[in-house]
C-alpha cells in the first residue's frame, strides 16, 4: 500500500510540475522551455539565452550552476551546450504544426528526465503530432539514439507511449500508463 501511495505521489507531482505549451508562445510563435535539473519545467517567454542570462541567481541558488558571460545573440550556441551539459532539457514546441523537439545531453538522458518528459506529452498531447528527441554529446553532436515520431494520427492517450527514445525503457511505459489515469486541466 505505501509503494502504491508513493507513486501516486510522484506521478501526481510530475503532473503539477509540467506545462501547459499551448498556453504561452515566445518569439516566433514558438513555446520554450527548459526542464530544469529538478525535473520541473519552467516557461522561456524569450530566447533560451536570455533566459539563462536572466535567471543566473536562480540557477546558482537552486542548482549550484555558474552561468558563463553571455554577449547576446552570438553567445546562444555557446549557452545552449553549457546548459545540456548542466542537466538542463531545452523544449521548443510549435502550435502552429504540432512539433514538439526536445533537445537533452546524453549524460542526463536518465529517467527523470524521461519522466518528465512524458508528462509534457501527456499535458500537451492534444497539440502535439510530431515529437522528435535530440540527444547530443557535450561537443553538441547529435547521437545516433536521436529520433522523431509521426504522432498525429495516435489518440491522445496513446502518444505518451509512443514517445520516441523514452518508450523503450520499461519504467516509462508504467510512468506513461499511470499518467493516462489523470484527468489533465488546462
Amino acid at each position: 500500500m505505501a509503494r502504491h501511495t508513493r507513486a501516486l505521489s510522484y506521478v501526481s507531482e510530475l503532473v503539477e510540475a509540467t506545462l501547459d505549451l499551448t498556453a504561452f508562445q515566445s518569439d516566433g510563435g514558438t513555446a520554450k522551455a527548459w526542464i530544469l535539473p529538478s525535473g520541473k519545467a519552467v516557461m522561456v517567454p524569450m530566447q533560451h539565452y536570455i533566459w539563462l542570462d536572466k535567471n543566473r541567481e536562480r540557477l546558482k541558488t537552486e542548482f549550484g550552476l555558474v552561468v558563463p558571460p553571455i554577449n547576446g545573440m552570438k553567445d546562444d550556441q555557446m549557452s545552449r551546450l553549457w546548459a545540456l551539459k548542466s542537466g538542463l532539457v531545452r523544449v521548443n514546441f510549435k502550435p502552429s504544426t504540432g512539433n514538439l523537439v526536445v533537445e537533452i545531453n546524453k549524460t542526463f538522458w536518465n529517467q527523470k528526465t524521461r519522466d518528465a518528459l512524458v508528462a509534457l506529452v501527456h499535458k500537451n498531447a492534444s497539440a502535439i503530432d510530431y515529437v522528435t528527441v535530440n540527444i547530443v554529446d557535450d561537443a553538441g553532436v547529435m547521437q545516433p539514439s536521436s529520433d522523431s515520431a509521426n504522432l498525429s494520427m495516435v489518440d491522445d492517450d496513446e502518444k505518451t507511449s509512443l514517445i520516441p527514445v523514452a518508450a523503450k525503457y520499461k519504467r516509462t511505459q508504467l510512468v506513461a500508463a499511470a499518467l493516462k489515469r489523470f484527468v489533465v486541466n488546462k
